[in-house]
């Protein structure tokens, strides 16, 4: 949605002059013009649009994500005093000897490296972070609350995947921002929806798709569902179509000047994902389980064994020219003429004997020379890579698909690059915010926030220390400060700010090792 566009009078995604539509009165960003995202002359879709971002873990903060790319103006708003489990991470300051068992989802910090303050670090955010700012506010006190709403009435967009009734109990639920601000536009993603039976369920995208009947059709069909491990498919798949859905809002405000609730299931969206499925049962009567890494419709096709430990490729035949380039890739042209493979029914009746031919020519290879071999006959099939693999991939390498991103907390690190390309100008490619980093901008420089003033602890500075941190001052002095959840909190009341919170950490520290006497903690903060 362009400002710029609307007031030419030129429609969404034409930059001429020449249009014969008139410019749209009730059309307008809360970004004024010339103050929105630009990269070099050439503006951005979402230049002017900006966007409050109240989004946890994965698919909300993928969205807005998108959002950002685009060059909309992502604002994420996060209580300084409430941790938001497995959206930074599984605890603000994880034990490092755990990391390993919590995995990749609990474990990712770059290097295991949890020092500093590790809730800017953990993979589960920085890998949706980049091109946001960062605010704190507890909205649960008057003045947080009132910080919030000047903030509904500058953006165009709110975007949430709470639970369904956390709006409400903060009192910023639709009726309460439609009424302050029209022409926001609020997208909500539950995971099942709204209203109805399943509305107020919580969970995780893995237990969902389980609900949804993802979960079902994977595994193998000798395995019962315990050994099928979580997809997190339904996250990703959220994001990208959220997206979608806040940008058609977008433009349908273009014609009607007023704002709407979008209502985006997170569970429905991912049932589109397998409708085949469904509308086959609803055919049929059949009822689907897990087929392994087989098709109803191509043969062969599977998981084979490489050269190597825990190296694999997969192979699918879908058409009898394939067939007989797989014979060739294989030095095996005879089989060509065999009976029992002569066409798909017979090849999918003796798949267990084509497996064994197949993974015999496969274990004397690399993984990549069995791929290289089957696409060099128009065979599909390609390496099952892990990370390593994929940071080297030739392709990608030649594509320049991973770029270094960071921040001051995580280094610069490689990260997947944004998902497609275009013509237009490029996309967005900024820091990963931290938290509260942004306070400044966005509790003191935006237009009518500031005109009441800001105390900080709920939503800025204050020359006085915030309530919560007079009372872990008091916990301070009776445990030696020597207190991981003590040092969160303050440090999180400043909002992340990377002076203060360094200089509150050295004064726990030293009321911890007897340098400084707890007494004079206080006035070392002051």
């Amino acid at each position: 949605v362009r400002a710029e566009a609307a007031r030419k009078g030129s429609p969404i995604g034409d930059d001429g002059e020449d249009s014969d539509l008139s410019p749209n009165p009730a059309y307008r960003t809360s970004i004024p013009p010339g103050n929105e995202r630009t990269v070099g002359e050439r503006r951005l879709p979402l230049g002017g649009v900006r966007v409050l971002d109240l989004t946890v873990v994965w698919a909300g903060p993928s969205c807005t994500m998108h959002l950002a790319d685009l060059g909309a103006e992502v604002i994420r708003v996060d209580n300084p005093f409430v941790f938001p489990p497995a959206t930074r991470g599984n605890s603000p300051r994880p034990a490092e000897d755990l990391l390993i068992d919590f995995g990749p989802l609990g474990g990712g910090y770059p290097n295991l490296d949890v020092s500093g303050r590790p809730w800017n670090k953990h993979g589960m955010w920085a890998a949706q972070a980049r091109n946001k700012l960062s605010c704190t506010l507890d909205i649960r006190k008057p003045e947080g609350l009132d910080a919030f709403f000047r903030l509904v009435d500058q953006c165009d967009l709110l975007v949430e995947n709470n639970s369904v009734h956390t709006l409400d109990k903060l009192g910023i639920g639709w009726d309460a921002l439609h009424a302050r601000n029209p022409r926001l536009i609020c997208l909500r993603m539950p995971p099942m929806s709204l209203e109805g039976p399943y509305s107020e369920y919580v969970g995780f995208g893995a237990s969902f798709e389980a609900l949804c009947g993802l979960t079902r059709l994977r595994g193998y069909t000798d395995d019962d569902p315990t050994t099928t491990s979580a997809a997190f498919h339904m996250d990703p798949a959220s994001g990208a179509s959220a997206a979608f859905a806040a940008l058609c809002a977008l433009r349908l405000r273009e014609a009607s000047g007023t704002g709407q609730l979008i209502e985006f299931s997170q569970g429905e969206n991912m049932m589109h994902h397998i409708g085949e499925y469904f509308v086959d049962a609803d055919r049929t009567g059949r009822s689907h389980g897990p087929g392994g890494n087989r098709h109803i419709a191509r043969a062969p096709q599977g998981c084979y064994r490489c050269e190597g430990e825990d190296r694999w490729a997969v192979i699918s035949v879908g058409t009898e020219a394939e067939w007989a380039g797989l014979c060739r890739a294989m030095g095996r042209p005879e089989l060509v003429a065999d009976s029992r493979f002569a066409d798909l029914a017979g090849r999918t009746a003796n798949h267990d004997e084509l497996d064994k031919i197949i993974e015999a020519w496969t274990e004397n290879l690399r993984h990549r020379e069995v791929f290289d071999r089957c696409q060099a006959e128009r065979v599909p099939a390609g390496p099952v890579m892990d990370e390593a693999d994929a940071y080297a991939d030739p392709h990608l390498l030649a594509r320049g698909f991973f770029r270094a991103q960071g921040s001051e907390d995580i280094g610069t690190w490689d990260f997947p690059g944004q998902q497609w390309r275009w013509d237009g100008p490029d996309m967005r490619w900024e820091s990963i915010c931290r938290l509260g980093a942004d306070n400044e901008y966005v509790l003191k420089e935006l237009p009518a926030i500031h005109e009441q003033g800001i105390r900080f602890g709920t939503i800025g500075r204050n020359e006085d220390l915030p309530e919560s941190v007079q009372t872990a001052i008091g916990v301070a002095r009776d445990t030696t400060a020597d207190n991981e959840g003590l040092r969160f909190t303050i440090a999180l009341s400043y909002g992340g700010r990377t002076e203060i919170v360094d200089a509150v950490r050295a004064a726990l520290q030293d009321v911890a090792s007897g340098d400084l006497d707890p007494a004079e903690l206080d006035e070392r903060l002051l």
